[in-house]
């Protein structure tokens, strides 16, 4: 079986990268054909795919993530019927509750895998009678101890469309629930959302892929972001009792209406293996993952979260920040009333509550915002350091 990331080609024609056996990947926006379905209320971009290509046909896809719900339960059905149309299976999405939660079990080379897929709360999560996504809880941890308890698979795989975007490591909160699955009973976690690849490890008797990134995207889209096209790779060979996993490293390029995707080795020597041993090291040393952790947090909350949520701290220095001046509050409610009325306002400040509402609910958004501003005002010791920086500056775009 191949693991790989977010596959969202849009419009664009993909060609066959090649792959031999069963793949695994998150579709990260509905099939949608022309894309005339009505759009959802949410924060961000409502983004969908035209249609699969046909060397999909047998593949695996995850539904669990922040842009399979952009066109509602219409669209979530046109993508289903897409996915039977090509022959590809698929899990973490639903007419219900219990349907997005239901885990899939695939036979890998006469081996029962069951995989789970799961995101964190964003838009779109499905409820008891409501379609949706399935959002990852403690529901996990329950089902993976269920299959295996029943013996009704010899491996689980989880994959989580979780992390914070553009940032090359987990929190420290997304590496204990990731861990949190292997010490459960599953083999695999495939981790994927942050656009970029993010680090891999083994971890007890599992393996841990915490974001794989861009499997294909459109280069356009991602031309600000360093390492968007870059993507992490796995190759898992499944036996009863055991399995193994190689790394690989996957890179697209666009030439005109046409997306191509490159296979090749992790070499050392590289700026890619520079940038993958970049990711990985953290892992061996507690005080750098957590030094790095306060790079990518308080990089992210002044490039974005501050101007977004009207905080103080904009910029990439967390010490810009200062108190907010103090406003009269009736005037602001009174005038705001008056600016209601006008459509466009209206819609604009609806577009800031949703984005305040992803931002508190979202676990590694919140847990980013939560960071930064403990650092920033002496709650937690800064410990970001000369090597945490130098890594930083070369991985991230901001």
């Amino acid at each position: 079986m191949i693991l790989v990331g977010d596959f969202v080609p849009q419009s664009l024609s993909v060609a066959d990268p090649g792959f031999r056996g069963r793949v695994l990947c998150n579709l990260e926006a509905p099939v949608l054909g022309d894309g005339k379905y009505p759009k959802s209320v949410k924060s961000g971009p409502h983004i969908f795919n035209s249609a699969l290509p046909e060397f999909c046909r047998g593949w695996v896809f995850t539904l669990a993530n922040n842009h399979m719900m952009d066109y509602g339960a219409s669209g979530l059905g046109a993508t289903k019927a897409a996915l039977a149309e090509c022959g590809a299976q698929s899990c973490g999405a639903g007419a219900n509750l219990a349907e997005a939660r239901f885990p899939l079990i695939i036979d890998e080379g006469g081996v029962r895998v069951a995989i789970i897929a799961c995101c964190e709360p964003q838009f779109g999560d499905a409820q008891t009678d409501v379609a949706g996504v399935a959002v990852a809880g403690g529901w996990v941890v329950s089902e993976i101890i269920r299959l295996r308890r029943e013996n009704l698979c010899e491996h689980v795989v989880v994959s989580c469309h979780a992390g914070l975007e553009f940032s090359p490591w987990p929190s420290p909160e997304i590496r204990e629930l990731y861990r949190s699955y292997i010490d459960a009973g599953a083999s695999i976690v495939h981790g994927h959302h942050a656009h970029i690849p993010q680090g891999y490890e083994k971890y007890k008797r599992g393996f841990i892929a915490y974001g794989l990134g861009n499997f294909v995207a459109d280069p356009s889209d991602w031309s600000w972001l360093k390492w968007s096209s870059l993507s992490l790779g796995l190759e898992v060979d499944f036996s009863p009792s055991t399995f193994n996993v190689t790394p690989f490293t996957l890179t697209f390029t666009r030439e005109q209406e046409r997306l191509h995707v490159i296979k090749s080795k992790i070499n050392a020597e590289t700026d890619i293996g520079r940038y993958f041993d970049g990711c990985c090291a953290p892992f061996d040393d507690s005080r750098l993952m957590l030094a790095v952790w306060q790079e990518a947090a308080i990089r992210t909350y002044g490039h974005l979260y501050a101007e977004r949520l009207k905080l103080p701290g904009g910029g990439a220095n967390i010490y810009r920040i200062r108190p907010l001046l103090r406003v009269c509050v009736e005037v602001l409610n009174s005038l705001s009333m008056v600016l209601l009325r006008r459509p466009l306002f209206r819609r604009r400040m609806v577009e800031s509550m949703l984005y305040q509402k992803n931002a508190i609910r979202n676990w590694s958004h919140a847990a980013a915002i939560d960071e930064a501003i403990s650092v920033g005002v002496g709650l937690r010791s800064d410990i970001r350091s000369t090597q945490s920086r130098l890594l930083a500056d070369y991985m991230m775009s901001f």
